[in-house]
């Protein structure tokens, strides 16, 4: 559904025309972007913010590490709108958080009348563009040629309420995911108790139980007897790998 009186065609391969108020204008103009660089030597001794690893912007698990020296680094703050430059996913767009970029990265910088937030929007809804034309021959670089894009553009204020509106709806989205996650997580639990309970104990409840000295079992009843799985399995082994 359109939104607005009137558009207009324009030369990009992201969206053939744009509301008349708009701009037309190449990615390049309205960004800049600096790339990372490894540092000469990490420690675990925590100094200053770490060095920005995919594990650490993805909020994984991670042993953080930190630069000696931190000349020559880009210094990321949280929200730094990223583009991750090599590896499988080249051309993903994403915030960052407080820390020193990576080599395998680029910080996304928005320029005079460009909104950060509705930039990072406006990237993210064209990352399967900016994948597709991610090069190399073995290994996925994202190609700086992306930025030669046209765009539509609207006024600074608009860019505001666009990015307010994507920043409610977005959120809204993400909380319910977190809530679905933790229920998926829940009914996993719930399936492998029932699971367990069931090779370990039978089906019917209302029977004799006695104790067993094997501590991850814990009881077995009466009528079910303790053997080890050897004796009841033909072979456990590992397959092969082939030869041709």
């Amino acid at each position: 559904m359109k939104r607005y009186e009137k558009y207009i065609a324009i030369p990009s391969t992201i969206s053939p025309e744009m509301p008349e108020a708009w701009t037309a204008k190449k990615l390049k103009f309205v960004l800049s972007y600096s790339k990372g660089k490894q540092p000469s030597q990490l420690t675990e001794e925590p100094i200053g913010d770490p060095y920005a690893t995919m594990d650490y912007l993805r909020g994984r698990d991670c042993i953080l590490q930190y630069p000696v020296s931190t000349e020559g680094l880009v210094h990321l703050v949280n929200d730094s709108l990223l583009v991750l430059w090599d590896g499988a996913n080249a051309g993903e767009f994403l915030r960052g958080k407080a820390g020193y970029l990576g080599s395998t990265m680029a910080v996304v910088e928005a320029g005079d009348n460009m909104d950060k937030s509705y930039l990072f929007y406006l990237l993210k809804g064209s990352e399967a563009l900016s994948k597709m034309i991610a090069g190399g021959t073995t290994i996925p670089h994202f190609s700086p040629t992306f930025f030669d894009e046209v765009f539509a553009i609207p006024s600074l204020d608009e860019q505001q309420k666009i990015a307010a509106f994507l920043d409610y709806k977005t959120g809204k989205i993400d909380r319910l995911a977190e809530i679905l996650t933790a229920r998926i997580d829940d009914l996993q639990k719930y399936r492998q108790t029932i699971i367990s309970d069931a090779v370990k104990h039978g089906v019917n409840n209302i029977i004799d139980m006695r104790p067993v000295h094997t501590e991850w079992i814990g009881e077995l009843p009466e009528r079910v007897e303790l053997t080890r799985l050897k004796y009841v399995t033909c072979k456990i082994g590992s397959g092969v790998t082939p030869t041709g």
